[in-house]
């Protein structure tokens, strides 16, 4: 019997999840829009109140995680600028990048020539999750954004371009 009741809990644990980040994130003054994702349970892209966007997703087949998604989209100049590099150049930017976010614990992909959009994630386990382990895991993702735009920007020889950013649209994400 205790099987089941344990079973039951962990049917609901994702909408009662979804509940609470919506709680948690319109209290901050997020902006928050539900998503429909192919591969997943629920998702939602939220953006702050620095209109920086996230997005929260509940995969089909791992029920028991949040991942939340940040992305950063790079300018088609910084794009340009890394093509013309040579690729030993372009290859040491790229494992920097990769060695940040590996000692900063957060997942990544699209660190490939030509750099277009880069994708982190931070997983939480919905048993873990609070409002505290969400935010700090949104800042985590966040600031791994940050760190990677700065660090583009550093190995270009520039400081910030305004075309970079996380503005843009959503529908044609990949959200899995």
């Amino acid at each position: 019997m205790l099987d089941i009741m344990n079973q039951s809990a962990k049917n609901k644990a994702p909408e009662r999840a979804r509940r609470a980040l919506r709680r948690w994130l319109t209290a901050d003054s997020w902006q928050v829009e539900d998503r429909i994702g192919e591969n997943a349970l629920w998702a939602i892209a939220a953006r702050d109140p620095n209109d920086k966007t996230l997005v929260f997703v509940v995969p089909q087949h791992h029920q028991d995680v949040l991942v939340i998604y940040g992305y950063l989209k790079v300018s088609n100049q910084r794009t340009a600028r890394l093509e013309k590099m040579s690729k030993k150049e372009r290859e040491n930017i790229l494992w920097s990048f990769r060695s940040y976010l590996l000692s900063a614990g957060i997942m990544f992909s699209g660190f490939k020539i030509p750099l277009e959009v880069v994708r982190l994630a931070v997983p939480i386990y919905l048993e873990d999750l609070s409002r505290t382990s969400l935010m700090d895991r949104a800042r985590k993702v966040l600031s791994g954004l940050a760190m990677i735009s700065g660090l583009l920007g550093q190995s270009l020889g520039e400081a910030s371009d305004p075309e970079e950013g996380q503005s843009f649209d959503f529908d044609s994400l990949e959200i899995n």
